[in-house]
């Protein structure tokens, strides 16, 4: 898998561990400029719900199971990000969740399915 590439990438775009080994990574804090957060979400059914997945290549890398956050890996579309880093041009095609794909997946989170008695 690319979880350690993308731990690495974060470390070189300036990012830190929020605490520990964390879901939530933060860039931005020391400079004083705006604070940035990159938070990892999943969606395992063979884990717990809320638990904090370790990925065993990284050191700190890690995600939040919840729930109906596969939604929005259905529904994706590709996106093209540009940036000017140290003078250089950079682009990459990302997948990003489309709108209905990230609706159904925060409706879920906020909603968990219960179980009805009766």
């Amino acid at each position: 898998m690319n979880e350690a590439r993308l731990e690495g990438a974060l470390r070189d775009a300036g990012f830190v561990p929020e605490d520990g080994r964390s879901r939530r990574w933060v860039a931005g804090k020391a400079s004083g400029a705006a604070v940035v957060k990159f938070e990892l979400l999943d969606d395992f059914h063979s884990e717990p719900a809320e638990a904090t997945i370790v990925f065993d290549a990284c050191e700190n890398l890690g995600a939040l199971n919840l729930r109906g956050t596969g939604f929005a890996a259905r529904d994706m579309e590709v996106r093209e990000l540009n940036a000017r880093i140290e003078g250089i041009d950079r682009s990459a095609e990302v997948n990003v969740s489309d709108l209905v794909g990230f609706l159904l997946a925060k409706a879920a989170a906020a909603h968990p399915l219960r179980p009805t008695s009766g």
